[in-house]
């Protein structure tokens, strides 16, 4: 193909940069994270919000539309508030790619705590470094690494707060268990803010 064709070809222009920010400055934030996803579970319902190859317990299936992605995110939120979860409170998120994963994300936000995401490959060391360093009271951690637990000595979360997806919960609360205690129509009162 001669060089000018593939010119010819451009890209579609932009708009100038004011007019780009007064499109986006005509349509308001929503108020946090929580209200994002609760918007786009009003606005896309029954779409599709992700789809994970592996399936995973307490899913029934791998894909969760945006309507069932609020819920469960509502009712893990409603759960970790209820075992008092407060706004500010740090928690380390040591799961896989894996639903629990945004599901656990979301959740956090829409109370206002703190997402402290932990690789997966950290040794017991590590983790307990990171969980230290982070004033990390709760833990969200898969069952296959929760033998890591018993490693952490002082930086180890209490029982109580500690959280295995998959697995019988013996090394903590089982996610399955949490999800189940919360109510979908839950609703912080303190929510965050956008500067939050």
């Amino acid at each position: 193909m001669p060089q000018s064709a593939s010119r010819s070809r451009a890209r579609p222009s932009l708009p100038p940069t004011d007019a780009m920010h007064r499109l986006v400055e005509s349509e308001p934030f929503p108020s946090n994270l929580g209200a994002f996803l609760r918007e786009c579970a009003e606005t896309l319902c029954d779409r599709t919000a992700f789809t994970f190859f592996e399936a995973q317990a307490g899913l029934a299936d791998r894909a969760l539309t945006y309507r069932a992605l609020d819920a469960r995110v509502a009712r893990l939120a409603s759960a970790l508030h209820g075992r008092g979860l407060r706004k500010g409170d740090h928690v380390g998120v040591m799961l896989p790619n894996c639903p629990s994963w945004p599901i656990a994300w979301l959740a956090i936000a829409r109370l206002g705590a703190v997402m402290v995401p932990i690789n997966t490959r950290y040794t017991a060391r590590e983790l307990a470094y990171v969980l230290s360093d982070s004033d990390t009271a709760w833990l969200v951690i898969d069952h296959g690494l929760a033998g890591l637990l018993e490693a952490l000595g002082a930086a180890r979360p209490a029982p109580a707060r500690t959280i295995t997806v998959g697995g019988d919960g013996s090394a903590g609360l089982a996610w399955d268990s949490v999800l189940a205690s919360g109510r979908d129509d839950f609703s912080v009162t303190d929510a965050p803010a956008l500067d939050d």
